[in-house]
């Protein structure tokens, strides 16, 4: 992925693409740093701010791996976090991340809502969504 600005030149780009194809990458994208920082926010940084909510959670007690499967686990995992490192790409890139925050969110109470209601149809709508939306990705 190359995020190409104003001062570029066109030659230098292509230059860096050919490179890239010649030590093996198949795809060379080129998209806008904005772009890359909204993507790179909910793609990557989100799910980190997901595993480490869920590990600092006030439910997670001794008992919490005696019921813990691989769904935990696998989940878990991206909190292992180099805490240097992490705080910094999180502050460089905050207002995209705040925003996948704020659109994650957006889906967490709606879900919450559902239960609260009771509404079975709607939880299935949500469930079946994500399924096809899942499947089409992989």
């Amino acid at each position: 992925m190359i995020t190409p600005i104003p001062t570029n030149k066109e030659a230098s780009l292509q230059l860096i693409e050919k490179l890239y194809k010649e030590i093996g990458f198949d795809q060379v994208t080129r998209v806008s740093p904005g772009k890359h920082d909204e993507q790179i926010a909910y793609v990557s940084q989100l799910m980190h701010v997901l595993s480490v909510a869920v590990v600092n959670s006030q439910q997670a007690s001794e008992e919490t791996l005696t019921f813990a499967g691989n769904s935990f686990q696998e989940l878990t995992r991206i909190a292992d976090i180099n805490g240097e490192l992490w705080s910094e790409l999180f502050l460089n890139n905050r207002t995209a991340l705040l925003t996948s925050i704020e659109h994650f969110e957006t889906e967490l109470n709606a879900m919450k809502l559902t239960l609260a209601d009771n509404d079975e149809d709607e939880l299935k709508k949500i469930f079946k969504q994500a399924t096809s939306k899942r499947r089409e990705w992989y």
